[in-house]
């Protein structure tokens, strides 16, 4: 019999609606994944018609992995609005289940006859696997207390053209794996998860939010604030806001927080990292600011991420004077360097695919130290990439820099690689600057492009 037509995957004239059901099965502190098409996925299908989530993940679990499954509790349901293959607009529910497997199926002869299809996959395997929402991989460090909703906004197209008027107004930071653009009205519902979330909020200065309009209305409110943006994943997901907004004494203060579906990703330190770059670059910003409560374990690990440096305890209270925090305060000195690349150059860096500059170490690039941030600008388009310097690599000539260096973080691939000499950087640098200067190789690390 043909139960395809039973399923919830329904083609409505506005686009698809899915409703699906997907297990989460954990082994000695691993994920039980499907091998499908070169990727891996949970075990997971459509529910049908009449049926609940929990008989069609039981049902849809014999089928694929041949054995008895006991659902347990709901950890997550994912309401997910995306673009479908035929471009049309495609509404997904996802209910995730914590699920168990009968001892059969993990007896090892019959699992290692399974490899082909099935593995399990550590925390550190997931990590960079785009096919699994962030939520999935946290339940292998954390299980939620009790059932999350999360909504994700993923269509590519609105996205797109969101960025494309971002940058427009140079508003658009990117890193590799965020945009930072301002938020907007319709963001609410995706920032009412979190700002709803007492435990998101557990340390700051304002109470959780009740209502969408609320945050609707602060939205609103922030709109001429060029300080804030919103925390994008590159699908549109919307995971935070951060912003670096000027202080007392020329300081600039640095807040932030994230949705605790998206915690434990490294997402908030990358934003962090990003909005320094362009706050250093875009308004001079010398001098930042950081505190946090004590007990937020989470945010000084953010702040040491970063780079800032602990000056003492101090204490601040809420909004409504309701609470009073004690924290730990801590500062950020930024050096920035500001140097020009051909579009070349530069695409290769904002790329990155370049993580060394080659220059003459003249009295500019003597400056230069590991630590300090520098803002190439390309000459052809102006957009900036900021960079934070690891090591300064110096030498007598290029001759002993192309003899010692890898070549390919300096920008050389494919063809180029084999045809790569240092007189190449005749046309830029005489043999006499080189003996009377030397020369470096800045090493560096990609924090935003803007």
């Amino acid at each position: 019999m043909d139960t395809s037509k039973n399923e919830l995957s329904l083609q409505l004239e506005q686009g698809t609606l899915n409703v699906k059901a997907a297990a989460i099965i954990l082994h000695e502190g691993k994920l039980l994944v499907k091998k499908r098409d070169g990727i891996f996925v949970l075990p997971r299908g459509n529910v049908q018609f009449n049926e609940s989530a929990e008989d069609a993940l039981e049902r849809i679990l014999r089928i694929q992995l041949t054995a008895n499954a006991t659902v347990g509790r709901c950890l997550f349901v994912h309401q997910r609005f995306c673009d479908g293959e035929d471009q049309k607009p495609c509404h997904q529910l996802t209910f995730y289940f914590l699920t168990e497997l009968s001892r059969q199926f993990w007896d090892r002869e019959f699992f290692d006859g399974q490899q082909a299809a099935f593995c399990l996959l550590s925390a550190e395997d997931l990590k960079d696997r785009s096919a699994f929402p962030p939520f999935v991989t946290q339940c292998l460090k954390e299980l939620p207390e009790t059932t999350q909703v999360v909504t994700t906004r993923t269509s590519s197209k609105s996205f797109v053209q969101r960025l494309v008027a971002a940058a427009k107004q140079s508003r658009l930071i990117s890193t590799a794996r965020l945009a930072l653009v301002p938020m907007q009205k319709e963001d609410a519902p995706q920032v009412f998860q979190w700002t709803s979330d007492s435990q998101v909020v557990r340390y700051l200065r304002y109470d959780k939010y009740d209502k969408v309009e609320d945050v609707e209305k602060w939205i609103e409110s922030k709109r001429a604030d060029e300080h804030l943006f919103g925390i994008f994943l590159k699908d549109g997901t919307l995971v935070g806001c951060a912003n670096a907004s000027p202080a007392e004494e020329g300081r600039y203060e640095l807040g932030y927080s994230l949705n605790r579906t998206f915690w434990q990703h490294g997402y908030c330190t990358e934003a962090c990292l990003a909005l320094i770059a362009y706050t250093a670059e875009k308004f001079g910003a010398e001098d930042f600011h950081l505190s946090h409560a004590k007990e937020n374990v989470r945010s000084q690990r953010v702040a040491e991420k970063c780079g800032f440096r602990f000056e003492k305890n101090g204490s601040y209270t809420t909004f409504d004077g309701s609470k009073t925090f004690q924290s730990r305060e801590y500062g950020l000195k930024v050096t920035l360097h500001k140097m020009n690349l051909e579009n070349e150059s530069f695409l290769k860096v904002a790329e990155g695919t370049k993580s060394v500059e080659l220059r003459l170490n003249d009295e500019k690039r003597r400056r230069v130290h590991a630590g300090d941030l520098i803002a190439f600008t390309d000459r052809l388009t102006g957009r900036k990439a900021v960079v934070k310097v690891t090591a300064m690599h110096i030498f007598d000539s290029f001759d002993k820099l192309y003899g010692s260096m890898d070549l390919a973080r300096c920008g050389y691939f494919g063809e180029s690689m084999f045809h790569a000499s240092s007189n190449d950087m005749l046309k830029y640098y005489s043999k006499e600057k080189q003996r009377d200067y030397g020369v470096v190789g800045i090493e560096f690390t990609l924090l935003a492009t803007f």
